[in-house]
């Protein structure tokens, strides 16, 4: 009984490591620059809701331009998300990564959004997964993923534990 009290107290314990909240993915990355002060608000929305879905854990904010974690894998695993444009129209999609160098999750987060796949390998670019089929003005981008997503919240669990 001893043993498996402990590894329960193992599985529900928050991996080691702070969490890594990553720098916005703007695709296409031309945009980038001119997108900065969107994918500054975008980022905030993340730690918002890594803060509710993950409370407790404590965030390594990265920069701008740290889009990415670094070859060895982020230790307490990463939030992030992938930011799509066309002019003036966005949509955007959750990325969630296991700790170390593991896959990263994908979920619809604002926009209609088609998934050609959930998951991806460590440093695969995930906008090669996904097909937009309706956009949300940039312009409101932000106030979209700010309402209840229970595919972002779940990916954030299943993930990263609670």
């Amino acid at each position: 009984m001893h043993a498996l009290a402990v590894t329960l107290l193992l599985l529900a314990a928050p991996p080691a490591g702070k969490l890594t909240v990553l720098w916005p993915r703007i695709i296409p990355s031309a945009q980038a620059d001119a997108s900065a002060e969107l994918a500054r608000a975008a980022q905030a929305e993340v730690i918002a809701v890594a803060r509710r879905a993950l409370a407790g854990r404590e965030h390594d904010v990265r920069p701008q331009g740290e889009r990415s974690c670094p070859e060895a894998g982020c230790e307490g695993g990463s939030v992030g998300v992938l930011v799509l444009r066309n002019g003036e129209a966005c949509a955007a999609v959750a990325l969630v990564g296991v700790p170390g160098r593991g896959r990263v999750r994908l979920a619809a987060w604002a926009g209609v959004v088609e998934l050609k796949k959930y998951e991806v390998e460590f440093r695969e670019p995930p906008e090669s997964s996904v097909r937009v089929k309706d956009f949300v003005k940039c312009s409101e981008l932000v106030a979209a993923m700010a309402k209840p997503n229970a595919d972002v919240d779940r990916a954030m669990v299943d993930m990263l534990g609670r």
